[in-house]
């Protein structure tokens, strides 16, 4: 896929993929309008172009290395859907400088955001609080935020 610059993927795709665009050279953009679960591990994997990602809102997990060194990545809307993000899914995803992170995520694994040095600061739920050990890099500001939920 040494071509392949832009990719919407349809609303009738339900999965793609281990390493389906694994090392895409020339893509830049990837908009999802399917209803995936899960993007799966080393999906797009070393993408070194890819700077924008659109995740649709029924994605719940982001496996390890699914992201990984995707260096032209600069923003990232993970959707409230998203509940788990993997060990290394954003590694080395070096141009990475703001996170949005939804109050429901509970899992984000280690070394989930390592090497992602200009990624200054991020907002967490307080419950994350002790089980984000190493997931960002020492540079990064963690900030945890006490989240309310009213049920009705």
């Amino acid at each position: 896929c040494s071509s392949l610059a832009e990719m919407t993927i349809s609303s009738s795709v339900e999965s793609i993929g281990c390493f389906a665009f694994n090392s895409c050279s020339s893509l830049m953009k990837i908009e999802i309008l399917s209803s995936l679960k899960i993007i799966e591990e080393r999906t797009f994997n070393s993408c070194s172009l890819l700077k924008e990602i659109i995740i649709p809102p029924s994605v719940a997990s982001i496996e390890p290395y699914a992201f990984y060194g995707c260096s032209s990545l600069v923003d990232l809307d993970i959707p409230s859907s998203v509940v788990k993000i993997g060990h290394c899914a954003f590694k080395n995803c070096s141009s990475l400088a703001n996170v949005n992170l939804p109050p429901s995520i509970k899992v984000i694994e280690k070394s989930a955001f390592k090497r992602c040095l200009l990624l200054k600061e991020v907002k967490l739920p307080l419950l994350l609080k002790g089980s984000v050990d190493r997931a960002f890099p020492p540079n990064t500001k963690v900030i945890f935020e006490l989240i309310y939920i009213i049920i009705y």
